[in-house]
């Protein structure tokens, strides 16, 4: 980029050594680079923590600002002038923005007055060498709001973190951020105590645990945040009395803690056994003389034998920390052993390794019939994603998918997707075999809500030559509800060009009638739980047959997923459900099985 002229200089939005500040951006080598799950896992805790729709780690550059991590903002950059952490470089404690609707620096503010409608902001220093700031962690809110004293420390430990983490050399200045509770450590000092402990200390003997305040929330309604901080005080307490050998212990959200200890090969082996954990975690604590029962959940991991690297246990943390709001109220302790880090390891290996595997062409698909219930004919394909993986064997599809968002590439994933598949019926349609035929992709709520989906698809159908409506995108009826609005944008838009779409696993969602005669999908895929129950259950009988019922009532075609015998398939040609896929007809087939298959004329028994 050019060089500033003397009026930028002194401008508002440039610190007073911004040539100097710049040359220290430039040399970390961040700008445009891939996504880090390290940042991407602290930016979601980050709208867990203070209960925000957005976080970002953004770098201010010479004329825009670029999000290395970003967690509910659209895009990936905007224009520094417009940049809200362009203020904040400029001083070393955290920048608050109560209203941005009043602040006469920002009420006029695209990002204000348009999407995202950004009322709210506050914004912690990430520095480089020299303690240059390169940019700011920031929690961002569409209402206005203000924070505490101990949620400003907070942020800021949170950053020197991400400082300590983008260059292990620069250590943060000392208390700067420290927190008010000698036992807890921030952030940056927590990840360095544990990764000396991994290599002092016997990694058979270490587990690490989350553990979380549910009641936390609730009681910060009630009583207040100055309240739920002396109940915290009294939780670290309780933590530490609970595992005597604990070696570190910190926050990392408003209502979560995270604990290593060593002595905890086996809990039953300890002072403190299963159940007696159990029940202390049901015991209610004692704040200003109060007994609150702060709900305390835990879910512990052990052994740290196959982790080496603060990598390796921030991806831990974040597997454990999303496990523990899916646990039973009733339910205060989890205990995962071998079982759990092999399959945290091994996504690691997947995230470490897909984008080579997708430059050479390693994931390929495979095509299994849809069947006409009439006829009985090959109506159609669903083309179900493979990687055989070198070392680790055969790569479930969600796993891929996951793996693709942790590290920012599910765009590049969908692309790919969907030229391979285009490209097999451009190939089919040569050969004249497609005679009113689709091939159906699953397709994930994240990737069709993109900007760049409706121009994606338009795009690759033209370059491969294939009608829309030879593509159909299959989605998951969760993904759908919790995106509803934007889904819909880009639904209508790809119909225009023909495409189909089908609502996978139809039945299984909570919010399915609500929301049904919203969407223009054209076929309703029966979930294969219920159709495997149909021969001995009448609830799932009687409800595969309303789904049916209702797929046709409002003039949309239906699949049954998951036929194993001919009894299910019987049964589902008399509901008049008109399509049917599962083992029974064919298992995924090769591209070269499916056209042989095509070209025969391929007639299924019933």
């Amino acid at each position: 980029m050019g060089t500033m002229n003397n009026e930028a200089m002194t401008s508002p939005h440039f610190h007073p050594h911004e040539a100097r500040r710049m040359e220290t951006l430039r040399s970390t080598g961040l700008l445009d680079t891939d996504p880090d799950p390290r940042l991407d896992q602290i930016t979601k805790l980050l709208t867990d923590t203070f209960d925000v729709p957005m976080a970002l780690f953004t770098l201010v550059d010479e004329n825009r600002q670029w999000f290395k991590s970003r967690v509910g903002f659209e895009v990936c950059e905007t224009l520094r002038q417009h940049s809200f952490c362009a203020h904040a470089i400029q001083q070393d404690d955290v920048f608050e923005v109560r209203d941005a609707s009043i602040d006469e620096r920002f009420s006029n503010n695209p990002l204000v007055t348009s999407e995202p409608f950004i009322r709210f902001y506050a914004g912690a220093q990430v520095y480089g060498r020299n303690r240059l700031p390169l940019g700011t962690l920031c929690v961002l809110d569409t209402v206005p709001r203000t924070i505490t004293e101990k949620e400003k420390k907070l942020l800021a430990g949170m950053a020197d973190l991400v400082t300590t983490l983008i260059d292990p050399s620069i250590s943060p200045l000392a208390g700067s951020n420290a927190t008010t509770n000698a036992e807890v450590l921030s952030p940056e000092a927590f990840v360095s105590k544990v990764e000396q402990s991994l290599h002092k200390e016997d990694r058979s003997q270490l587990g690490l645990g989350i553990v979380q305040l549910h009641g936390l929330k609730r009681l910060r309604k009630t009583r207040g945040f100055e309240f739920c901080e002396r109940a915290c005080d009294e939780t670290v307490k309780a933590l530490y009395k609970l595992a005597p050998g604990a070696l570190a212990v910190t926050r990392i959200s408003f209502n979560q803690y995270c604990i290593v200890a060593r002595q905890y090969a086996s809990i039953a082996h300890t002072s403190l056994n299963t159940d007696k954990l159990e029940q202390a975690l049901h015991r209610p604590l004692t704040v200003d003389d109060i007994d609150v029962d702060i709900q305390a959940h835990m879910l512990w991991a052990q052994p740290l034998s196959g982790f080496s690297s603060s990598k390796q246990i921030l991806s831990l943390i974040a597997e454990l920390s999303s496990s523990c709001t899916q646990l039973p109220t009733h339910r205060r302790l989890a205990i995962y052993g071998d079982e759990l880090l092999e399959e945290i390891h091994q996504q690691d290996v997947i995230r470490s390794d897909l984008s080579s595997a997708l430059s050479n062409r390693d994931i390929f698909f495979e095509y299994q019939p849809k069947v006409d219930a009439v006829s009985r004919e090959i109506f159609g394909f669903e083309a179900l994603m493979r990687w055989h993986h070198p070392t680790l064997g055969p790569v479930a599809p969600p796993k891929i998918v996951e793996a693709s968002i942790d590290i920012g590439i599910e765009q590049t994933l969908l692309g790919y997707t969907l030229a391979t598949v285009l490209s097999q019926l451009a190939d089919w349609k040569r050969q004249n075999l497609l005679n009113g035929m689709n091939v159906a992709i699953n397709v994930t709520a994240a990737e069709l809500c993109s900007p760049l989906f409706p121009t994606t698809l338009a795009r690759l159908l033209e370059e491969h030559g294939v009608p829309g409506n030879c593509l159909e995108l299959e989605l998951l009826e969760d993904g759908i509800v919790g995106n509803l609005e934007r889904c819909l944008t880009n639904i209508n838009q790809s119909k225009k060009l023909g495409v189909q779409f089908a609502i996978d696993d139809f039945g299984t969602g909570f919010s399915s009638l609500s929301y049904l005669h919203r969407i223009p999908a054209d076929t309703l895929k029966i979930d294969k739980t219920f159709v495997e129950r149909i021969e001995d259950d009448q609830t799932s009988t009687a409800l595969v047959n309303s789904i049916v019922t209702l797929g046709r009532i409002t003039g949309m075609k239906t699949v049954a997923e998951g036929i194993e015998n001919q009894a299910q398939a019987i049964m589902m040609k008399a509901f008049q459900c008109d399509y049917l896929q599962g083992y029974y007809f064919d298992r995924p087939l090769s591209a070269a099985r499916a056209t042989q298959l095509m070209k025969n004329n391929k007639k299924y028994p019933l």
